[in-house]
C-alpha cells in the first residue's frame, strides 16, 4: 500500500518534500538545515566579520555585521570615507572630529583637499612664498604688493634672495672688514696643521734611526765577543 509521506507537510521553514518509494526528503529554503528544514543556519560561526570588534548578527538566511567606527562593508572589511588604512582607526591628515568629517587644520573644500589662501605645506600649516605672520597676512621680507608677490626695491630673484648688485641674501651678512680675518684664520689653521703633520714625521723618522743605530751597537757587540771566545779556544790549543 502507497503511503503519501509528503501529505503532513513534514519540511519547515518553506522546505518541499520529495518523495522516493517509501522515503522523503527535504529541499530546505537558503539559510536552514536538517531533516525537517527546522534548524537555522548558524553563519555567525564562520566568523564572516574581519573587523576583530565588530559583532555578527545571525539573521535569516544571512547575517549582519555591526563595524566598529572607521570601518565599513559587508563584512566591516574596509575603511569608512576620510579614515586612514590599514587599521581605519585614526582620520586622514585633512581630516578630523569625532567621526573624521571635519577639516583639520587650514584644510578648506568639499573634499577638505585644497589649502586657504596664502597657506602651502603638506598640512596647510605653512605660509606661502612671500608671506608670514601667524596668519600669514603679512608680506615677508624683501616682498611687497597685495600679494606678496613682487620683490621690494634692490632685490630680485624667484625668492627675492638676490640683491641688484648680484651679491647672494646668504652673503650680505658677511662684514667686509671681516674678511681678512676669517682668510687669516684659514691661513693659520692651515699652517697648524702643517707644522703638526711635519712634527709627527720627524719624530717618526728619529725613532726609526734611533733603532737602527741601536741594532749596529748590538751587532758589533756581539761580533766583538765572537772574536774574543775564538781567541780563548786558539790559545787553549796551544
Amino acid at each position: 500500500m502507497y503511503i503519501d509521506k509528503c501529505a503532513s507537510n513534514p519540511c519547515q521553514n518553506g522546505g518541499t518534500c520529495d518523495q522516493s518509494s517509501s522515503q522523503f526528503k527535504c529541499a530546505c529554503s537558503p539559510g536552514w538545515t536538517g531533516l525537517y528544514c527546522q534548524l537555522d543556519i548558524q553563519e555567525c560561526r564562520s566568523n564572516p566579520c574581519i573587523e576583530p570588534k565588530s559583532r555578527c548578527v545571525e539573521e535569516l538566511n544571512g547575517y549582519t555585521c555591526e563595524c566598529q567606527k572607521g570601518h565599513v562593508g559587508d563584512n566591516c572589511q574596509s575603511c569608512n570615507d576620510h579614515w586612514k588604512e590599514p587599521d581605519c582607526s585614526t582620520c586622514q591628515p585633512q581630516w578630523s572630529g569625532e567621526n573624521c568629517d571635519v577639516c583639520s587644520n587650514a584644510w578648506i573644500g568639499v573634499a577638505c583637499d585644497v589649502c586657504p589662501e596664502n597657506w602651502a605645506g603638506s598640512n596647510c600649516n605653512e605660509c606661502r612664498n612671500g608671506w608670514m605672520g601667524s596668519d600669514c597676512d603679512e608680506c615677508s621680507d624683501k616682498w611687497t604688493g597685495d600679494k606678496c608677490d613682487k620683490c621690494n626695491d634692490g632685490w630680485k630673484g624667484i625668492d627675492c634672495e638676490v640683491s641688484d648688485d648680484g651679491e647672494s641674501d646668504e652673503n650680505k651678512g658677511i662684514d667686509p672688514e671681516n674678511v681678512s680675518l676669517i682668510i687669516a684664520g684659514t691661513v693659520g689653521g692651515a699652517l697648524v696643521i702643517l707644522i703638526t703633520s711635519t712634527f709627527v714625521v720627524y719624530c717618526k723618522r728619529k725613532k726609526r734611526d734611533d733603532d737602527e743605530e741601536l741594532n749596529i751597537d748590538s751587532e758589533i757587540k756581539m761580533s766583538e765577543k765572537t772574536d774574543e771566545t775564538e781567541g780563548h779556544y786558539n790559545k787553549t790549543d796551544l
